[in-house]
């Protein structure tokens, strides 16, 4: 109640606290990361893993298994609704998901992904469990977003690394988090993609690894916003600062 404005980064928490709160200063704005626009190429990715500049945990001590980035490949990625999971039991859901992926789609390959402490928890379980390399949570955030929005899919429930995929056309299958943030992003932009309930995994591998491999196919048509949503985003973003700063 003792504040000047209230600036929101997504519609769907703006809404619930209108329908809580009567009154005050609202305003629809749009996260920061929405601005990033210095996605690294394929190429600049190759570049800077050949000269030890990306963070990569390599299972079982493979070289060969060191990724070229100029070939397809999915990231998967945890969430914000897992931490309160067992570990042990949310890996080996994964490493079913990607059993399942794999059966399905045999020619991509999978990098791992980890946005917080949480995710890289159990994500080293399932790439020692099932090979595929786990991009650690020590690299900057333009070399993560570089990576996750150069693949050909995002399956994950992170906020920011679903913004960075679709700023590089980057289609997503979600998994719900703790906060409205994930619907949000489906709803703003009408999206396609299925939304799983972090809860209900373990019952829904075959349906995840088929809504995986159906944005493949689709190649991101109807899944990814228009380059005019993403600049009002943008300005959307930029009006938060101007907010703040008048």
């Amino acid at each position: 109640p003792t504040l000047d404005t209230l600036v929101f980064r997504e519609p769907l928490s703006m809404k619930h606290y209108l329908s809580e709160v009567e009154g005050g200063d609202v305003v629809q704005g749009a996260d920061a990361a929405w601005c990033f626009d210095k996605m690294l190429s394929v190429e600049e990715l190759n570049e800077i893993h050949n000269r030890g500049g990306i963070s990569i945990w390599y299972p079982r001590n493979e070289p060969d298994r060191v990724p070229d980035f100029t070939r397809p490949y999915i990231t998967i990625g945890g969430g914000s609704g897992f931490a309160r999971f067992d570990a042990n039991a949310i890996a080996e859901d994964f490493i079913d998901i990607i059993q399942s992926i794999e059966y399905r789609v045999s020619d991509i390959r999978i990098l791992l992904t980890a946005a917080g402490h949480s995710d890289e928890q159990f994500m080293l379980k399932v790439s020692e469990k099932t090979g595929h390399p786990l991009v650690k949570l020590n690299n900057t955030s333009k070399i993560a977003a570089s990576i996750i929005g150069n693949s050909e899919v995002y399956l994950g429930g992170r906020w920011h690394p679903s913004i960075f995929a679709l700023l590089g056309g980057t289609p997503l299958v979600n998994f719900n988090g703790n906060t409205f943030k994930i619907q949000a992003i489906k709803q703003q932009f009408d999206l396609e993609h299925s939304i799983y309930c972090c809860e209900e995994i373990d019952s829904h591998i075959d349906e995840i690894a088929n809504s995986v491999s159906q944005r493949l196919a689709s190649k991101g048509e109807g899944n990814i916003p228009t380059e005019n949503e993403i600049e009002e985003m943008r300005r959307l973003a930029r009006m938060n600062v101007n907010a703040i700063f008048g």
